[in-house]
């Protein structure tokens, strides 16, 4: 994943993240990846877009779908709006200025995508950096109320997150009556322990799906199953 300069050149689009807070990392890209829409035509929000990897990799994958994303620090709002535009995408994604507390939409959306902080402390004097991995700016009570204002009833909403904060938004979805769709479990090798669990809930789930994915077999060699994944994006 690591690169000499700072942009980031996937197959149909340029990441430029030198003032990113969070850098293109495996995390987004499995996300942008893996989550599902039920319809092409879906309405999409991206909360807290960072390099606007994630809109762009929706924009992507369901051409027809209207994309919105929003990012709360200035500097990464800017290159992540120079990113989309500079795009083929440019037409499908709207960005704004935004967190998720003070954000307003006319409509619902039918899929939610976050790749919320999940570090508890302070990232000293880079603010970038402190929006994009504390999680004191992503109060998760406040966010499942959001769901509950912004979700359309039969729509989804994807989040990753590691193993050690999944219980936390779980127990907060579970309380608002949210039920767990899918889940996959994702491990950095075969030999290590999950680290990382994505998940996807809805208020109309009936069967929880539940898979699993191991990144890499040795350093710098992915998987079959992760080469796959990833192929439509990376060169």
């Amino acid at each position: 994943m690591k690169r000499v300069t700072p942009d980031f050149q996937f197959k149909q689009f340029l990441i430029k993240q030198e003032k990113a807070g969070m850098k293109v990392g495996t995390d987004g890209v499995i996300l942008g990846s893996v989550f599902e829409c039920q319809e092409d035509t879906a309405r999409i929000l991206d909360v807290g877009t960072g390099t606007g990897l994630l809109a762009l990799m929706a924009a992507q994958r369901f051409p027809k779908a209207k994309i919105i994303a929003i990012e709360p620090h200035y500097d990464s709002f800017i290159e992540a709006k120079e990113n989309i535009e500079n795009s083929k995408f440019a037409s499908s994604i709207d960005i704004f200025l935004s967190d998720f507390q003070n954000f307003k939409a006319k409509e619902p959306f039918d899929k939610i995508l976050i790749n919320p902080p999940f570090y508890y402390g302070d990232f000293g004097e880079n603010e970038g950096r402190d929006y994009a991995r504390n999680i004191k700016h992503f109060p998760i009570v406040d966010f499942v109320k959001f769901l509950n204002q912004f979700l359309n009833h039969t729509g989804s909403a994807t989040f990753i997150t590691p193993v050690t904060i999944f219980e936390e938004f779980s127990k907060e979805l579970i309380k608002e009556e949210y039920q767990l769709k899918k889940q996959l479990d994702i491990k950095p090798i075969a030999e290590k322990p999950v680290h990382r669990i994505l998940h996807t809930w809805s208020k109309t789930a009936k069967d929880r799906v539940q898979a699993n994915l191991v990144i890499e077999e040795d350093r710098h060699l992915y998987t079959p199953e992760f080469r796959r994944l990833i192929n439509d994006f990376y060169l």
